[in-house]
């Protein structure tokens, strides 16, 4: 089984994120919906928080904006 090793913006150098980087399929899970739903709204700009590209198409979230954002619903 492989070690999950939880990235902050501090291990990438994005001195804006605050919490540690929640991958989409952490997202997806939570939200209770699909990766692909997810992959979509960041597409087209309609995911509720900022996000950010690393690597070819990884993709992660704050998970102190996550968290704000779930605050607010």
């Amino acid at each position: 089984m492989k070690d999950i090793v939880e990235l902050t913006g501090e291990d990438l150098g994005l001195k804006t994120v605050r919490g540690k980087l929640l991958t989409v399929k952490e997202i997806a899970k939570f939200l209770r919906t699909s990766e692909r739903l997810v992959h979509s709204h960041m597409e087209d700009g309609t995911f509720p928080f900022r996000w950010f590209l690393f690597g070819e198409r990884n993709r992660a979230a704050d998970s102190a904006d996550f968290d704000d954002w779930l605050k607010k619903q």
